[in-house]
């Protein structure tokens, strides 16, 4: 038996499968979850715990705030944003632009910042070219949709397409984009957004255990449904849940998405808020992110 591994900058999952004939099978490794944080840590989480699940918590406020690269765990701050700023630049220069020699730098700089800038939001290939078309640039549209797939390619960024079953809509639809990493963000924008930093953070716990994550488009958009769960799963991330107009568009929204997909259990995930709600035969498990994270991993 012969394991290699080595950085994507060389060679590719399917790269690989092709110098090796096919004769091989492919584990994709990723930054670390919150459970393997956890344990570079040194902390155990004990269910039902008040002392476990607030060492748990704190702990969890820092995987936020530094992200999951092995290597900067216990760096010193200062350390932390010039490490994350070296990835940034690596991944551009070594595993995008001179793997692919791509050439014009400016663009493939700009795209990737303004697609990490925009981590968790809609975007749009289309939009984009009309954008730099728009600030004089000579590029052409399948320019950029070759960029994005070379971000794509070098597990840098990720597009999730709306549900539907027709390729035609998936492909009319905006896809949103995560980041490999959510830390990445704060070396390009230091505000606060931590909504959208809970919703990464999400979406690549669900990628290490589906290849095929989605959102949903209805009355209300859903920030994830997996089809091919069983039974199939429908998130919602809504950071601060407090709020009487916040909690009742939550649950009217997702309620009313899973009468549309007919399934009846559908998960909120929160800051801090730990709720159970019933509409019929629906149940809305409303649910820490934190907790959620560790109690679902397999």
């Amino acid at each position: 038996q012969i394991c290699i591994t080595g950085s994507s900058s060389r060679l590719l999952g399917k790269e690989i499968a092709t110098a090796l004939r096919g004769r091989t099978v492919t584990y994709e490794l990723f930054p670390l979850s919150f459970s393997e944080f956890l344990t570079f840590k040194g902390v155990e989480y004990v269910p039902y715990s008040p002392r476990s699940e607030s060492e748990v918590k704190h702990v969890f406020a820092e995987y936020v705030e530094r992200g999951g690269f092995p290597e900067v765990v216990n760096y010193e701050e200062d350390l932390l944003f010039r490490t994350l700023k070296e990835y940034l630049d690596m991944i551009i220069y070594k595993d995008i632009v001179e793997r692919y020699r791509v050439t014009n730098l400016f663009v493939i700089r700009y795209l990737m910042h303004y697609l990490i800038r925009n981590m968790a939001n809609l975007v749009s290939p289309g939009k984009l070219f009309n954008d730099l078309k728009s600030q004089g640039l000579k590029i052409s549209k399948n320019t950029v949709y070759n960029y994005i797939s070379f971000m794509e390619e070098a597990f840098a960024l990720f597009f999730i397409p709306v549900w539907t079953s027709s390729l035609r809509k998936e492909w009319r639809n905006p896809k949103k984009v995560y980041v490999i990493d959510h830390a990445v963000k704060k070396v390009l924008d230091t505000r606060e957004d931590t909504r959208r930093v809970y919703e990464n953070i999400t979406f690549m716990h669900l990628r290490r255990r589906f290849a095929r994550v989605t959102y949903f488009k209805g009355r209300q958009e859903v920030d994830f449904f997996i089809e091919n769960a069983s039974p199939p799963l429908l998130l919602n991330v809504c950071y601060d849940f407090s709020a009487h107009e916040t909690k009742t568009r939550e649950v009217r929204g997702l309620i009313t998405t899973m009468e549309t997909l007919k399934i009846n259990k559908a998960f909120l995930l929160t800051a801090d808020t730990t709720e159970e709600i019933k509409v019929g035969k629906k149940t809305l498990e409303v649910i820490p992110l934190w907790r959620w994270l560790l109690e679902n991993q397999s």
